[in-house]
């Protein structure tokens, strides 16, 4: 909602996944981006407005509470087995999944811990779709 604090987990670098952060930042009253500091020589190239972005949202992981992660928007990307455990779970997990072929069987399990599952491209939404994952929470996010 648009009151919702948002917590994305970027692995292994920051400029993973920053790509949501402006398209995010506009649409709820408050985002963080829980990871390292992003470089500044990454944040000099972009941007003043994308660049300022990304700024106002980082904070250390460890700074957020076990309430504010309660009522966060955690966005994974990655192997889907290797999302982080919390103490409170999130409001909402977003398991971010791109691969060059099918799924081992593992990570399709693990997958089906998020509410939603974004992929970059409708191939990988119909290879997953065909793999089992629930066509309700694919989503082509590229």
């Amino acid at each position: 909602g648009a009151g919702s604090h948002m917590f994305c987990s970027l692995a292994p670098s920051p400029q993973v996944a920053l790509g949501f952060i402006p398209v995010l930042r506009p649409r709820v009253s408050s985002l963080y981006l829980l990871q390292t500091r992003c470089p500044d020589s990454f944040l000099a190239q972009l941007p003043a407005d994308e660049a300022h972005a990304y700024l106002s949202a980082q904070v250390a992981d460890h700074d957020r509470s076990a309430s504010e992660t309660a009522g966060s928007i955690v966005i994974e990307h990655g192997n889907p087995c290797l999302m982080r455990q919390f103490p409170l779970r999130p409001l909402h997990v977003v398991a971010r999944l791109m691969s060059e072929g099918m799924l081992p069987l593992d990570q399709l399990r693990c997958a089906e811990a998020a509410d939603e599952i974004w992929v970059p491209t409708q191939w990988h939404r119909d290879l997953f779709e065909a793999q089992g994952l629930p066509p309700a929470r694919l989503s082509v996010v590229p």
